[in-house]
């Protein structure tokens, strides 16, 4: 397992994780095919929060945390 890397704020609180390239790029391409299945066929370049729907942030924060990153 690779190590975990937080941002944290002054109350340590985490507000960012630094992922390894391979991790993100794997977050990304499981992403695009749930976005295929759903009927979603927007770009992987706009993949801000604010682009992502609440079912697809909760796939992605529940896969971090799987990878041992939350």
């Amino acid at each position: 397992m690779s190590e975990k890397l937080f941002i944290i704020d002054d109350q340590g609180k985490r507000t960012a994780v630094i992922l390894e390239i391979e991790a993100y790029n794997g977050l990304i391409a499981e992403l695009e095919a749930l976005r295929q299945k759903v009927g979603r066929s927007e770009s992987t370049e706009d993949t801000t929060a604010e682009s992502q729907t609440e079912e697809e942030k909760a796939i992605v924060e529940d896969r971090l945390k799987a990878l041992g990153y939350l």
